[in-house]
């Protein structure tokens, strides 16, 4: 396995334990990350602490139910493209879409992250 996919694998399970510690050890300095939309959770992030500030948010809003779980993964040694079903139940709403993801590293670290959602109109309000 590539050393990226793993990092990448890595990082989507530590979001899914609420492992905000080991996100950050794995984001570059640099980083931008970017939620398209106009959910409470959309924006564009820079630096490790405000990407590791939206990705709590994600879990905050979603009563810490959301799972990002991978499935297909593509990688050139430098970019990440993946797809991954993601679900939660949070005050009656739920969610359940697969988005698609591009992510680009630096000396193996996370330091560009776009997802593109499958269903904008879900996600937005699911995290209204």
């Amino acid at each position: 396995m590539e050393p990226i996919v793993k990092t990448l694998l890595e990082t989507l399970q530590a979001f899914n334990e609420e492992d905000f510690a080991s996100i950050a050890e794995r984001v570059d300095a640099e980083v931008t990350y970017r939620i398209p939309g106009q959910a409470s959770i959309s924006g564009e992030f820079h630096g490790v602490e405000a990407v590791t500030t939206a990705f709590r948010r994600l879990r905050e809003h979603s009563g810490g139910t959301i799972s990002v779980q991978p499935q297909v993964v593509l990688s050139d040694g430098e970019h990440v493209m993946f797809t991954a079903r993601v679900t939660a139940e949070h005050q009656g709403r739920s969610l359940d879409v697969v988005n698609a993801y591009v992510f680009r590293f630096r000396d193996g670290k996370l330091l560009q992250g776009q997802v593109f959602p499958s269903d904008l109109h879900a996600v937005e309000a699911f995290f209204r």
